[in-house]
């Protein structure tokens, strides 16, 4: 069974500890390597602890920036949304357009201006809607 990355450490602290207390343990059969050998393991093991550390550090860092730039996007993406018209809305109000101008074009026939508060702004309003509604088709096809 493996030990975890921890445990291996720990086990490595021990082993330096006890060698770095024994002057002389050539006759120990458990630990039979010298004192330089420990001194140089020590060396590599806390090389290995700052590159954790710091791979630590590193891995925060990139998440906050990560999370950061997801937040941003979704600030971007509603911004976006909410400037955005959807395509079914102006197709109802280019519907909703032409019943006014045909019922307008109707009323033109039988000369009822009075509603509209005369011909003149009758021929107004009639105008601009009719300019909305090119507008609204332009749009929708694509032409500028």
């Amino acid at each position: 069974m493996k030990n975890s990355r921890e445990e291996d450490i720990k086990d490595i602290e021990k082993y330096i500890s006890f060698t770095s207390k024994r002057e002389n343990f050539s006759h120990d059969t458990d630990w039979n390597w010298n004192k330089d050998l420990a001194n140089k393991i020590e060396h590599i093991l806390s090389d290995y602890k700052r590159v954790l550390k710091e791979n630590e550090e590193l891995n925060l860092k990139y998440y906050m920036l990560y999370t950061g730039k997801i937040e941003n996007l979704k600030a971007q993406e509603v911004k976006i949304k909410s400037q955005v018209i959807p395509v079914q809305k102006v197709k109802d109000k280019i519907k909703e357009l032409e019943e006014e101008l045909e019922i307008m074009k109707v009323d033109n026939m039988y000369g009822r201006y009075k509603e509209y508060g005369g011909k003149t702004k009758w021929e107004r309003l009639f105008a601009t809607k009719y300019g909305m509604h090119d507008a609204l088709q332009e749009l929708l096809e694509g032409r500028k």
